[in-house]
């Protein structure tokens, strides 16, 4: 009898749950606001597993986390978004202790651009640098289908390069980082230091498509620091291309003046052909990346359309 992966897709902002087929086609999927607390992120996680293994037999649980992952210890190390709640909780032996099952967990960006690489935008590629553009920035380095980790599995942290010595407060608790100037967060905070208004990134996309100055002065800010960045990745990367995912992607006037500017500071002509594409699974992309951690076997990953 065919058995099921639960696959978990753990944002600062948003969570997503999946249930996919043993070769990876999404059969249902759920998206929550992710709570506040450690207690009831880990009470969703146990309510969303119980809820689809009514399902079917469960094969094994995946799960993708926006901090970093200490893979020998098993345990979310650090989530500079998250509660210091969440610090050092041994995430991935609590669920195979309580449901029996093989867990795997591993960051989130990490999951997106694996499932970017497999079955998405990357698999004609062997060098692919994934990017999460959402209330921060996150980055998985993917060669040869495979997750580059550093030696502690940290290698893709992007969003905490420095662009700014002593700059703005980053959520990570150091100044300067990437994501405190090109992060749907920073961009929030960019508006509001013009204008002393608040108002979230739609809200801000609303009025900077009806030529408003004042959303229009923050997107472009906030572009000019994206491009900064993802310049700064390629001159070091030189990758084949780079994805980009999370929910700042989808503003795509956003992501087509950040490009623009890259052509502008990337080191040489060769570097300014550089594909930066917008990821072709959307948000399914981190529930697939997901469902395939630890997977050794060779296998065929059907067509998942973004819902």
């Amino acid at each position: 009898m065919p058995k099921n992966i639960i696959s978990f897709d753990v944002g600062a902002t948003k969570t997503r749950v999946g249930l996919l087929t043993e070769d990876y086609k999404i059969i249902k999927k759920e998206t929550f606001a992710t709570p506040k607390k450690a207690k009831e992120i880990l009470s969703l996680i146990y309510q969303e597993i119980e809820n689809f293994r009514s399902f079917g037999e469960i094969k094994k649980i995946g799960l993708g986390i926006a901090g970093q992952i200490d893979l020998k210890k098993r345990l979310v190390n650090f989530g500079p978004n998250f509660s210091q709640e969440l610090k050092n909780i041994p995430l991935e032996k609590i669920l195979e202790k309580k449901f029996k099952k093989p867990t795997a967990i591993d960051n989130d960006a990490h999951c997106f651009s694996l499932g970017e690489a497999l079955a998405g935008h990357g698999k004609k590629y062997n060098f692919i640098l994934g990017v999460t553009l959402g209330t921060g920035i996150g980055g998985g380095i993917i060669i040869d289908k495979k997750i580059l980790r550093g030696k502690d599995n940290i290698a893709g942290e992007i969003g905490h390069q420095i662009i700014e010595i002593n700059g703005r407060q980053c959520g990570c608790g150091k100044k300067g980082c990437w994501e405190a100037y090109a992060s749907g967060m920073a961009m929030i905070k960019s508006y509001h230091k013009i204008t002393g208004k608040n108002k979230n990134a739609l809200e801000i996309q609303k009025d900077f498509l009806n030529n408003k100055k004042e959303s229009k002065e923050a997107v472009e800010q906030t572009a000019n620091y994206l491009a900064i960045g993802l310049s700064n990745l390629i001159n070091i990367l030189n990758p084949e291309v780079i994805i980009l995912g999370g929910g700042l992607s989808n503003f795509k006037e956003f992501i087509e003046l950040a490009k623009k500017e890259v052509k502008k500071i990337v080191l040489t002509p060769d570097l300014q052909k550089t594909p930066i594409l917008i990821s072709k699974l959307g948000d399914d992309a981190g529930l697939i990346g997901a469902a395939l951690l630890n997977e050794k076997s060779k296998f065929q990953i059907p067509n998942n359309k973004p819902r």
